[in-house]
């Protein structure tokens, strides 16, 4: 059964929407996530885990964001000043080097960034993406923000919508989504590593990583040379479990057997 919104003809949506009306929003970005995972890990990630989900849950899986993030920083990395601690030294100009360009134009679209208002051109996007698939008779919306910061961007467009539209939207990062559960995020350490192993197993390259003792280039998170498929796929089952859950909720589903009326479309 196809999941994927751009794949299916109109009745194969429509008949997947009457089974279940949720959809699923992969949000992520471009990025550099150390040398051995790819540099869409997050919107591919996102991807992967929304259409485990659709396969377990129901419901459709629409395109995934790769563009109209905040480009504010440099290197394709989010180096924080105020927490330096984690960071043993400022590695921008590593990851430019290994990109084979200057970080020269990374602080242009930094400073770029800033001037157009930041978060605006993604929030703009969300916000009538959100409209096209309530317009579309989704009734339940989960953003998968597989880039962290997107979270807290995302945070006050899903809060508005929800007063004005008719689907109701969860917005979160899949770290956010099990973090009760004990699990935690990382970047391109041994979390999204892991995660990366269960579900894009083909475009990760463990081999491309330094040996112990070797400087771990733009990871922040406990060492991804410890990260393995069978915690990613652990943690792809108590994140399909959670989001099955939190879908029944914004359902409005009183029971884990019940199922919402049939689509009045």
């Amino acid at each position: 059964m196809r999941v994927q919104y751009e794949t299916m003809t109109p009745s194969e949506m429509v008949k997947a929407r009457a089974r279940r009306p949720v959809a699923y929003l992969p949000l992520g970005i471009l990025e550099w996530h150390g040398p051995h995972l790819p540099l869409g890990l997050d919107a591919l990630k996102a991807h992967a885990l929304c259409c485990r989900f659709a396969e377990r849950t129901g419901g459709v899986v629409f395109p995934t964001f790769w563009y109209g993030d905040n480009r504010d920083q440099v290197a394709e990395v989010h180096f924080d000043p105020n927490r330096i601690a984690r960071v043993p030294r400022d590695m921008r100009d590593d990851i430019a080097a290994a990109l084979g360009v200057s970080k020269d134009g990374f602080v242009r679209n930094a400073a770029r960034a800033v001037e157009q208002d930041g978060w605006r051109l993604f929030q703009e996007l969300f916000t009538q993406t959100l409209w096209q698939i309530d317009a579309l008779g989704f009734r339940a919306i989960v953003a998968l923000c597989g880039h962290y910061p997107l979270s807290p961007a995302a945070a006050p467009v899903a809060e508005a919508f929800n007063q004005l539209g008719r689907a109701r939207v969860l917005a979160a990062t899949e770290a956010e989504i099990v973090q009760e559960r004990g699990y935690r995020g990382d970047h391109a350490a041994k979390w999204e590593t892991s995660l990366g192993l269960a579900l894009l197993g083909e475009h990760v390259r463990m081999d491309e990583l330094p040996l112990p003792g070797g400087e771990l280039i733009g990871i922040l998170g406990p060492d991804p040379r410890a990260a393995s498929a069978a915690f990613g796929e652990e943690a792809v089952a108590v994140l399909t479990e959670v989001v099955a859950q939190r879908v029944g909720e914004l359902l409005g589903e009183a029971g884990p057997g019940d199922r919402p009326s049939p689509d009045p479309s």
